[in-house]
């Protein structure tokens, strides 16, 4: 199923987008020169397109669901890699602890409209 899964999360991404194992089960993907609304565009394609993914086992096919985490930087933001993995991954227990099959989201903005924090989106449906 992991494979599967990876295999459609490489169909789904962009160019210069890249997906790689980052340990167990969890899979990281760097979206280079991406703002936040593309990133969470992005985020709903694959947990579509994985909830869409089967895998054939003893004569059954099983579904497969995902939990996304967001994290991101505002332009003129400076941090280390360890900092953003951080960000999403806090976005991630936010997704899971939400019920899971959803997307976790990191934002900071700074300006009128102030956001700092974590956002889940609700799930999707298969289909």
């Amino acid at each position: 199923m992991l494979q599967r899964v990876a295999d459609t999360i490489k169909r789904t991404l962009r160019k210069p987008d890249t997906a790689c194992r980052y340990g167990g089960e969890e899979l990281v993907v760097l979206l280079p020169e991406t703002d936040v609304v593309a990133a969470e565009k992005l985020a709903q394609r694959l947990l579509e397109a994985i909830a869409n993914t089967t895998v054939a086992y003893n004569q059954e096919l099983f579904g497969a669901i995902a939990s996304l985490g967001v994290g991101t930087l505002r332009h003129d933001e400076v941090v280390d890699a360890a900092t953003l993995l951080e960000r999403a991954d806090q976005a991630l227990c936010a997704a899971k602890n939400s019920g899971r099959n959803q997307l976790g989201v990191w934002r900071k903005y700074i300006s009128d409209n102030a956001f700092d924090g974590l956002s889940v989106v609700p799930p999707v449906s298969p289909g």
